[in-house]
C-alpha cells in the first residue's frame, strides 16, 4: 500500500493552491499510478515563490500487537516504512526574482576522494546550479548538475565525489 501525504511546514507553502487525487491508493507490483495535481487560484496571494513536496511511501504492515489492551475494538500495528519518494511543486507568482547561488566555502576531504561544497542562495527565489570542478591542468574531475536550494533555506553544503583522488601538496585544483 501507498499513502500519498502533503507534507508543508513553511510560510512559502503552495498547500492551500493544490489539489491531489487521489489521496491514498494501492499499487500493485509492476503497475503505474496517476496522481493528479490541479493548481487553484493564487487570488490575492503577494508575488512570491510558493512550494510544497509531495510525498509518496510504501509501508509494510506489523502484525497486530498481542496481549495487549484493546480499547473500543481498536488494533494496534507496526508501520515499517520501505522507501519514500518526495517531489517538490513549485508555483511562481509575479516577475522581477533574482536567482542567484554563490560558494561559501570549499575543501577537499581528507582521503582527497570528494570535494565539499558549502553553497548560499542569495536571490529572493530558490536557486538551481550546476558545479563543474577542474583539477589544475583544467581537466574535469566532477561534474554535479540541478543542485537546488529551495526557500527558505539559505545554505546547502554538497559532497561531490572526485573521478580523479587529490594528492594533497602535489595535485592543484
Amino acid at each position: 500500500k501507498g499513502q500519498l501525504k502533503e507534507v508543508d511546514s513553511h510560510s512559502f507553502s503552495a498547500k492551500k493552491y493544490l489539489q491531489f487525487s487521489p489521496k491514498q491508493f494501492t499499487l500493485e507490483p509492476n503497475l503505474v499510478q496517476t496522481i493528479n495535481i490541479t493548481k487553484r487560484g493564487l487570488g490575492e496571494a503577494e508575488d512570491n515563490e510558493f512550494f510544497s513536496f509531495l510525498q509518496v511511501s510504501e509501508v509494510k504492515l506489523g502484525e497486530p500487537e498481542k496481549n495487549k489492551s484493546v480499547k473500543n475494538n481498536s488494533l494496534s500495528l507496526d508501520l515499517v516504512p520501505l522507501f519514500s519518494v518526495r517531489i517538490p511543486i513549485r508555483i511562481v507568482k509575479g516577475k522581477n526574482f533574482i536567482r542567484d547561488t554563490k560558494i561559501v566555502s570549499h575543501h577537499v576531504s581528507e582521503k582527497g576522494d570528494n570535494f565539499i561544497v558549502e553553497l548560499e542562495r542569495t536571490g529572493n527565489i530558490s536557486s538551481n546550479v550546476n558545479l563543474s570542478i577542474l583539477d589544475g591542468e583544467n581537466k574535469k574531475i566532477a561534474q554535479l548538475n540541478s543542485i537546488k536550494i529551495y526557500q527558505p533555506n539559505k545554505k546547502l553544503t554538497v559532497n561531490v565525489p572526485l573521478t580523479k583522488k587529490i594528492n594533497f601538496g602535489v595535485d592543484k585544483l
